[in-house]
């Protein structure tokens, strides 16, 4: 039975995390109004809770992936269908073992293709990037940030210091300390007083332990 409870979970969701109502680039046509979209992504999800009250979770995950792809996929415009890509994206990269990562990195690519201007498309990417960090998948995580550190080299901009502390992250796991410590002291010069400047420092105590080391 789908509880009170979790429909308020829903519309604090629905809150907290904003939303484009259409989709843009889709050629498709929508045969559903947007309203009819909202009913039906909702009995969908409603569907998808009910679904783990009185099953194990692991053994109805492809259950769920293909309801959270149906809503994708159907209700384009719907509220809930932002959010839903970020719901699925955790499924892949948390729930299933080994992650997903071909299954995220399409997710990620579809969702910048439908809503290019989407203010979730920061916390589908950093989802992604936690992924990469988290399962050690250092070389994944270097390509997806180098077009934003190129961008930095280029124009000087910066907006979020995860971004530079996370590929020097990459860089520092795959050997190369001269350019981790580059980018730590960027992040602890540009972001000061961030958890990620109070990290940076400890990296570089830890670059300069090991530069002692081999001295």
């Amino acid at each position: 039975m789908f509880k009170a409870f979790h429909i308020a979970v829903l519309l604090h969701l629905l809150l907290v995390f904003p939303f484009n109502a259409a989709a843009e680039g889709d050629g498709n046509k929508i045969d559903l109004s947007i309203e009819e979209q909202n009913k039906e992504a909702l009995e969908t999800f409603k569907k998808i809770l009910g679904l783990t009250e009185n099953s194990d979770r692991i053994s109805v995950l492809p259950q769920i992936e293909t309801a959270y792809m149906d809503i994708i996929n159907k209700y384009p415009q719907a509220q809930l269908t932002q959010e839903c890509h970020w719901r699925l994206m955790s499924v892949y990269l948390s729930e299933y073992n080994p992650p997903a990562f071909e299954k995220a990195e399409h997710l990620r690519s579809e969702f910048i293709k439908k809503y290019p201007e989407s203010t979730q498309r920061s916390i589908i990417e950093d989802t992604l990037a936690d992924g990469y960090y988290k399962n050690a998948k250092w070389e994944k995580l270097l390509r997806f940030y180098t077009p934003v550190i190129r961008q930095f080299v280029e124009k000087g901009v910066l907006m979020r210091p995860g971004e530079m502390f996370m590929y020097s992250e990459a860089k520092f796991k795959l050997g190369d300390l001269v350019e981790s410590e580059k980018g730590y002291k960027i992040v602890i010069g540009l972001f000061p007083g961030t958890k990620e400047a109070l990290k940076s420092k400890e990296r570089l105590e830890e670059i300069d332990r090991i530069k002692t080391k081999h001295n």
